[in-house]
């Protein structure tokens, strides 16, 4: 009777997460830069209008900073209008890696890793991840805008001033002029 069930081990398919990458803790998000909007437009594989809902996973790293632990942050965004490409659901995964517990505003680790949105409406530039079912935010400050009275805001830290304080016609328009250049 061993000897069958040891045969039947062997035989038996290798179970489907032998081929998974490595787990969610273990991948970090870290941002490029790009030299300018075209570029960043370029390099993403959506851009899309969405909101973040509340709703998140965390999984912690094994890595630390001075600052704090390495954490990879999952969020739900839902698609509500597509600039570019051709989501697979309207609903979405983005990934992002943060420090906990969270620095000061000040510290610039939070540059690097910022960690998850606020729930609200953004304008986005997601490039899928090599893993999973997972997209991650194209640029970090670069790639993501928030929309306030029906307009984009460019973030300090990093957003490009082409879209700062434009409506969400005027956005698509340049995006539908980048793709045509």
């Amino acid at each position: 009777m061993i000897r069958f069930l040891l045969l039947l081990t062997l035989l038996a398919p290798a179970p489907e997460t032998a081929f998974l990458p490595a787990p969610l803790g273990e991948q970090l998000i870290q941002p490029e830069t790009y030299a300018s909007a075209n570029q960043l437009n370029q390099a993403a594989d959506l851009v899309v209008l969405g909101q973040f809902t509340e709703e998140m996973e965390t999984y912690p790293t094994s890595r630390t900073t001075p600052s704090g632990r390495l954490v990879n942050f999952v969020q739900t965004f839902q698609v509500k209008r597509v600039f570019k490409g051709s989501p697979a659901a309207s609903t979405l995964r983005v990934m992002t890696t943060g420090v906990e517990p969270l620095p000061p505003a000040a510290d610039t680790i939070n540059i690097e890793y910022p960690g998850p949105l606020e729930p609200g409406t953004y304008v986005c530039f997601l490039r899928k991840l090599e893993f999973g079912n997972y997209y991650r935010i194209n640029g970090g400050f670069q790639g993501f805008y928030p929309v306030m009275d029906g307009k984009l805001i460019a973030l300090e830290q990093g957003g490009f001033s082409l879209f700062s304080g434009i409506t969400i016609d005027q956005f698509k328009n340049k995006i539908s002029q980048m793709r045509t250049n």
